[in-house]
């Protein structure tokens, strides 16, 4: 399947994301939908992290107070957003 219209969460992803100030969210949510235009793109696959059991991929998103890694894997049909790392300023 070429094209993601669903993301799905893993429950680390939004216990992060629940604690992130208004406006590192809004960034974060625009990232997710450029994710679901162009996750076959450079920007989306800026890094790729492989550890023993699965695969991700990293996009840095920088926030007007923070620098956050967004981390993905692609599902059946659907793009799973896994982990979500804050780095404050």
């Amino acid at each position: 399947m070429d094209e993601y219209d669903d993301f799905r969460l893993t429950p680390e992803f939004l216990e992060e994301y629940e604690s992130l100030e208004e406006r590192e969210a809004l960034v974060v949510d625009e990232a997710i939908l450029r994710l679901l235009i162009e996750h076959r793109g450079s920007w989306a696959r800026q890094g790729r992290v492989v550890g023993e059991r699965d695969e991700a991929w990293k996009i840095s998103i920088r926030a007007p107070d923070a620098d956050l890694a967004l981390y993905w894997q692609y599902g059946e049909g659907y793009i799973l957003l896994y982990l979500l790392i804050v780095y404050p300023h």
